[in-house]
């Protein structure tokens, strides 16, 4: 089995979290991409599911394309309910509470990080009937970040929105 080369879509298994890599290694390069205790599916931008192969320390070594055939559907409606997710998270808090929210996670926060955060969840992408790889190519400016940054406010808010209505 050859191992995978190519972008990486990684999505926590109920769909509130993306992250998305140009390659495998830029993936294994970051390091831990879950902080929390839940689990995570990966595809690629065909649809196949990616199945890591893994170190002695059990951090992940490769990836390679799972058996079976590709979803590529299935992955865009995944993709769909993230974006749904992240427009729900910013409808269900005030800009007051996302505020304190956010002063609880980050080092500094200016008075306009709420509305900085609606609009830039507000300028997320209508997913509909677009090919998978169209979402990728779409979504990537929304969850880019730079490891040591924190990251867009796209990046930040999906950070925080579970706990801003669990």
């Amino acid at each position: 089995m050859e191992p995978h080369t190519g972008r990486v879509i990684l999505l926590r298994t109920d769909n509130w979290f993306l992250h998305l890599y140009e390659t495998p290694d830029e993936m294994i390069a970051q390091g831990d991409v879950a902080s929390e205790d839940v689990t995570f599916d990966m595809f690629d931008t065909e649809g196949y599911r990616l199945t890591p192969g893994y170190a002695p320390d059990w951090s992940i070594k490769v990836l390679y394309r799972a058996a079976g055939d590709p979803r590529p559907e299935a992955v865009c409606r995944r993709l769909r309910a993230w974006v749904r997710h992240m427009r729900s998270g910013t409808r269900a808090i005030s800009d007051t509470e996302l505020l304190e929210l956010l002063r609880q996670h980050l080092p500094v926060v200016g008075d306009d990080a709420a509305e900085a955060i609606r609009l830039a969840v507000k300028d997320l992408p209508d997913l509909t009937d677009v090919s998978l790889s169209d979402c990728y190519d779409m979504l990537l400016e929304h969850v880019t970040f730079t490891p040591g940054d924190l990251g867009t406010p796209y990046h930040i808010w999906q950070h925080l929105n579970g706990k801003a209505h669990k």
